[in-house]
């Protein structure tokens, strides 16, 4: 996978990530807990924060022509448990959340 932005700023939120791993977009969350009481990282990525994410793809996509340049959009997530501040496991969720029919 090619990193091609990080920290992307849209009007509807922000991707952490975004990268190209052939002929795929890849938008990718990541998300970090270090407290096990607040559940997985993962489930930190509620239909709300999906929704955003999608929606900043799209402006992504459109102020940058780029749908015609890849065959297929994914979104992953990258969840990150930590422990006392040290990475302690880091689960990557490839096609976490539906894209089709998006955009």
């Amino acid at each position: 996978m090619k990193v091609l932005v990080r920290n992307y700023r849209s009007p509807f939120g922000e991707i952490d990530i975004i990268a190209r791993e052939g002929e795929t977009l890849v938008f990718i969350e990541v998300k970090t807990r270090s407290v096990f009481t607040a559940g997985e990282p993962a489930e930190a990525v509620t239909p709300g924060k999906q929704k955003k994410i999608r929606n900043s793809a799209l402006f992504f996509l459109k102020s940058r022509s780029l749908n015609v340049h890849y065959t297929e959009i994914r979104f992953d997530v990258a969840a990150v448990t930590t422990i006392n501040g040290v990475r302690y496991h880091i689960q990557y969720i490839p096609g976490a959340f539906p894209g089709e029919g998006w955009y």
